[in-house]
């Protein structure tokens, strides 16, 4: 699986302060994180596997001064 991020940002000329855009898993994709292997199974051993976060997209703002 293929996950889709895109970023886009403008720096004003002063340097004084920035916007940017982001947006990561554009496509929605549902995919297993690290698998761990948790060792108080009774049974040999115990899979955990988180699922990644899903579509998100966000701005920041920042300022130097």
């Amino acid at each position: 699986y293929n996950m889709v991020n895109a970023g886009l940002a403008f720096e004003h000329e002063s340097g004084n302060w920035s916007v940017s855009l982001y947006g990561k898993n554009l496509t929605n994709t549902v995919m297993l994180g690290g698998v761990t292997v948790l060792p108080f199974s009774s049974f040999g051993g115990t899979y955990f596997a988180p699922i990644k976060k899903g579509r998100r997209w966000g701005a920041e703002l920042s300022f130097n001064f």
